[in-house]
């Protein structure tokens, strides 16, 4: 009875580690006056996250492994790559949180929306997250990454956000107006190569 129990344990183990995801998600970041495309990379604790300027060039590569809490950017015009890693203390916030009845379908997935606001900073973030709970690499990359802007920052207080997404995020000012927007535009399941998460050969590390 003990190895039916244990054997259906980790039958069970095996199966939740299996069902997160794992593939490639593409972004668009509309600010004031730019337009920025990004591409993540996702496999377990190891995120790769590309970011493209005009015409479609790559400007710069983040190598994060969420598990060591490490950060590696890479520069691949002038072959160099450099230590990342935020080590500041992050910012405290302390924002009201709605969760609404809002559904829409968004790339396939059912999504609901949330809404966080705070009077403090005259800031209202709308978030399109995805139902399903499969994406846990998500709050462990904000975490590592520990950045300032405010879509990342006030995720993060979303209260059991640890295996969620949002395929939208919207900042607005205080007035209404749209300040930023991020969007997925494209999230396939599929196999990453452990390839893509290292150092690419030639490049030399920048000391500052």
């Amino acid at each position: 009875m003990k190895k039916y129990v244990l054997a259906s344990f980790l039958a069970l183990t095996v199966g939740i580690v299996q069902a997160q995801f794992e593939g490639k998600i593409k972004f668009k970041k509309h600010k004031t006056t730019q337009t920025i495309d990004y591409t993540y990379y996702v496999k377990g604790d190891m995120v790769r996250i590309d970011e493209f300027g005009r015409e479609g060039k790559l400007k710069g590569i983040m190598l994060i492994n969420s598990a060591k809490d490490d950060v590696v950017a890479l520069s691949p015009e002038r072959k160099l790559y450099m230590d990342a890693t935020n080590s500041r203390e992050p910012a405290k916030v302390n924002p009201l949180v709605t969760k609404t009845s809002k559904k829409e379908t968004i790339n396939g997935y059912s999504c609901t929306e949330w809404m966080v606001v705070s009077d403090k900073e005259g800031v209202l973030i709308t978030y399109k997250v995805i139902d399903d709970a499969k994406f846990s690499f998500f709050e462990p990359m904000l975490r590592t990454l520990n950045r300032k802007d405010k879509l990342s920052k006030y995720w993060l207080e979303i209260p059991g956000i640890e295996n969620k997404f949002t395929m939208v995020g919207i900042e607005k000012y205080a007035d209404g107006k749209q300040k930023v927007k991020l969007e997925v535009v494209e999230l396939s399941e599929e196999k990453v190569d452990d390839s893509l998460f290292k150092i690419p050969a030639g490049y030399v590390k920048f000391e500052k």
